[in-house]
């Protein structure tokens, strides 16, 4: 109400997904029963995500696409970086002369709202434009390819063990999941309670234990010996990959590729997963 702006397709299947309405709410990948009143039933909401799950089929049968699981629906999602800003690049899907094309934008300079506030935005003023995934797959397949006929040319990288307070970081990591816990409970059995206020105060607190599960991370990771066999095995079984078919070509990709640099003109650098 208020806004007299049209509403994106996005947004009302956000809305029409979304639990709140059932009088449920999700926090860090879970859902709770909350002390609100619902405004729909069960039955109804039931109703409305089988009809949402045959239209996306409908869609992907009328585009000759098949469906896939949205976290791997394309080869490169979730492994672009903007070589700019670092941020994580998202991919704009598109029909054009009745055919479905991809592009990769960057949060830091996309305009729409509902995608700065999924993707975390580093610099309002980065230079990145968009690049498209039939340049961007083509080049990374082609590094795959190089680094089948020449594998020693990747160097085993040295392990550093960082000179941390393991201590106090764990003390501080309990501290953030209890005042997660006290969140949760908050919200549980109050009846008045700020749901906005609420979803901030989590937002926070798990970016809070990110940071610290990250500060410990160097010390819990295993030596990468294996890791490195494992990654000459696959590529030692790579006779032409061109020939292979989209989904294999993608499994390839997220098993050897860790995170992918990317600048304007398609300029790539590759980080591999070992």
């Amino acid at each position: 109400m208020g806004n007299k702006k049209n509403w994106s397709d996005t947004r009302i299947r956000y809305i029409l997904s979304n639990p709140t309405y059932l009088g449920k709410i999700r926090y860090d990948g879970k859902t709770y029963d909350g002390k609100f009143s619902p405004i729909i039933d069960e039955e109804t909401f039931n109703k409305t995500q089988n009809e949402l799950k045959e239209r996306q089929t409908a869609t992907y049968k009328r585009f000759n696409m098949k469906l896939r699981p949205f976290q791997s629906k394309y080869m490169l999602s979730g492994l672009l970086r903007c070589g700019y800003c670092g941020a994580t690049l998202f991919v704009n899907s598109y029909v054009y002369n009745g055919k479905r094309k991809l592009r990769y934008n960057c949060p830091s300079t996309y305009k729409s709202k509902q995608k700065t506030r999924t993707y975390k935005i580093m610099d309002p003023n980065c230079p990145f434009k968009l690049v498209y995934a039939k340049d961007l797959e083509p080049a990374v397949i082609n590094e795959i390819k190089n680094l089948a006929l020449n594998p020693q040319s990747i160097q085993k990288p040295v392990k550093k063990t960082p000179d941390i307070d393991v201590e106090a970081i764990q003390k501080e990591l309990t501290k953030v999941r209890k005042q997660q816990q006290r969140l949760i409970d908050l919200y549980v059995i109050s009846d008045d309670v700020n749901i906005d206020n609420i979803s901030k105060k989590s937002a926070d607190l798990k970016l809070q234990e990110e940071t610290l599960k990250k500060q410990l991370a160097p010390l819990e990771e295993p030596d990468n010996d294996d890791k490195i066999v494992a990654f000459n095995e696959i590529l030692a079984q790579i006779k032409d990959i061109d020939s292979l078919d989209y989904d294999k070509q993608k499994f390839i990709v997220k098993k050897l590729i860790k995170k992918i640099d990317v600048w304007n003109d398609n300029k790539i650098k590759i980080h591999w997963n070992i």
